[in-house]
This record gives C-alpha cells, structure tokens and sequence, in this order.
C-alpha cells in the first residue's frame, strides 16, 4: 500500500507526528517514505536523549520536515530533573540556528497511576514550556490524554504562541474538539479512528474545520487497527481514507488539505 496512488487523486499524505528516531531503529524509514510517496512530517522528541539526533535524521529526507523537541509529560517525574531538562532544552533552542522548528511533544497525561500522581507538576512544566515557546515564537506540539478540561483551562488562560500549535493524537468528543478549536489549534488525528469502537473521535472528525485538520502515524507506535506493527509511513493511508471516509470527502481531497494546513502553519520546511 502507498500514500500516493489512485484512491488518493495521486496526492501524498503529509505526516503530522512520528517518533523518527524509534522508526529508525525497526525499519528503513527513508526507503518507505520514498515508496509511499510522502510529502513531509513533523518528527518530535521526548526527552533529551532524542533531540539532537532527530535533526540529523529528518535532515536527510528530501521533501519538508520539522523537528519538534520537548519534555513530554511521561518524562516528567520530579522537579530537580524537570529543571535541568528545560535547561537543557532552552540551550538547544537558543544556540543552534539549525535547531528544533517547534517545542513538543509536550503536555498533560493522567493515563497512568504515576501520571496522576505527578499531574501537578506535568502542569507546571507544561506552562513553563508554553512561555518558552510564546517567548521564541516557536508553534507546539501538544500530548494531552484524560486531561482535555485541564488542558483548554491552561491554554486559556496562558494562551498560545502567535504561530500557535497542534494537538497531535486527538481522540476527544466533537465538543472538546470545537473548544480547542476555538483556541485556534490544529487537531491531528490518529489511528485510533480505524478502530470502529472509538466512537468519540469518530463523531469528532466530521466536526473539525477543513482548515484545522491534520492527520498523523505516530510512528513506529500504534499501528492502525489490523495493520503488523512498528507503525509506518506507509500505513498513513489507512487513516487517511478513514478520515475521509467520515468527512464524506475523497482521500485525495483529505490528503490535499492536510498537507496543505501542516505547510501553510510550518513553512516549506527549507
């Protein structure tokens, strides 16, 4: 299966969120997104051991790409280590031209027994890298599991960066989209909507502006529902034809708008 063939109108998919330094460690990344046809990606970091080395990765892919570095909210565990880790990333921000294109994945996840334990202090470390990122005008790259109520109060409140952000993985109701919306952020949506019982996302897509949607991998993690993992470039059609199929538009259309919100938001990528 490609991202550019028939079905599509000939279109390639833009892929909104991966993790390329993990796909490079189970498969030729570069070889499959040349087959598949894909016209770029936003490749996003977790946690230092990553950052630097996705710069080089997605450096070597010859259509747009964006690197996205941040503290991502399952790395946040106590305070000391949060603040070294944002030192370090403001570093990495600030003394290097050729350094991320956005701050993320970052963000609130109360998915776990020690998500909710450190919940408090995920919040604190995600508004400190919202400043860094107003600060920079940099866009983000939010991660937000359980914690959509808490994450529109932040945003709220805090507000965006002017070049403003995405939530990558959507998997909210249609009135938690329209809220984020509202704020102006982008939704990028995953395969968790090939799975028919993931009603919530389901209902949501039809309900997300044409100009606010993305659609993501999240590579090499959560393959589409029937799909042999690591998760890839080339299973970004599954959810595309997905999406389309619930927007009641043509894949090509999806995966010309798509890719046209991630370039028209990021630049050409050059």
């Amino acid at each position: 299966m490609t991202l550019a063939n028939e079905d599509d109108g000939g279109c390639g998919y833009f892929d909104a969120h991966c993790h390329l330094d993990s796909l490079s460690d189970v498969l030729d990344w570069e070889a499959d997104a040349s087959e598949s046809g894909l016209v770029g990606f936003i490749a996003a970091g977790v946690e230092p051991s990553d950052w630097a080395r996705l710069s080089l990765l997605a450096g070597s892919f010859e259509g747009p790409s964006f690197v996205a570095a941040g503290l991502h909210p399952w790395s946040v565990r106590e305070r000391a280590a949060a603040t070294r880790q944002l030192g370090v990333l403001a570093e990495l921000l600030d003394g290097n031209e050729h350094g991320p294109d956005l701050i993320g994945e970052i963000g609130l996840d109360r998915s776990t027994p020690r998500g909710v334990e450190a919940f408090e202090l995920q919040v604190e470390v995600f508004r400190e890298q919202l400043a860094m990122a107003r600060q920079r005008d940099m866009p983000v790259v939010i991660h937000s599991v359980r914690s959509d109520g808490r994450l529109i109060e932040v945003l709220s409140r805090d507000g965006l960066p002017r070049r403003g952000g995405m939530v990558h993985g959507f998997s909210g109701s249609p009135e938690v989209a329209e809220r984020l919306c509202a704020l102006g952020l982008y939704l990028s949506i995953g395969s968790t909507v090939v799975n028919p019982g993931a009603t919530k996302v389901r209902a949501a897509v039809a309900a997300i502006p044409e100009t606010q949607i993305l659609i993501e991998t999240d590579a090499p993690h959560r393959p589409p529902k029937g799909s042999e993992p690591p998760n890839r470039f080339s299973y970004l059609p599954i959810i595309g034809r997905e999406v389309a199929s619930l927007r009641a538009v043509s894949p090509g259309a999806l995966a010309s708008a798509t890719a046209r919100n991630a370039l028209q938001w990021l630049g050409d990528g050059g």
